[in-house]
């Protein structure tokens, strides 16, 4: 008798550890597939993201552009800026020259 019970414990313990290998199994199955969503999840997260670097670059390179065109644009108008201060330079010269002889012909013209 002795033996038949421990046969009967030993196969209910047989049972029980193939329904806790059943279980373990099926957990892993789940935890594989949502690892495999992840995965799958990432793997288009990755494309979108080598996207918009690529897309960056792209702006980059455009606003290099842009810069460079400003950076020329910016110089032209500084120069003309420059002539134009030097006209004007010589304009209020030539305005206090006149003002000047302005006011020698007037002090002559009294004197007269």
């Amino acid at each position: 008798m002795e033996q038949s019970g421990i046969k009967e414990i030993l196969n209910a313990l047989e049972l029980h550890s193939q329904q806790i290998d059943k279980k373990l199994n099926q957990h892993f199955e789940k935890t594989d597939k949502r690892f495999e969503g992840l995965e799958n999840k990432f793997d288009g997260l990755d494309k979108k993201v080598d996207g918009l670097e690529n897309k960056f670059k792209g702006l980059d390179e455009k606003v290099e552009g842009l810069d460079k065109k400003m950076d020329k644009r910016f110089d032209r108008l500084e120069k003309k800026f420059d002539g134009l201060e030097v006209g004007l330079r010589e304009t209020q010269e030539t305005v206090d020259f006149l003002s000047s002889k302005y006011v020698q012909h007037e002090k002559k013209l009294r004197n007269i």
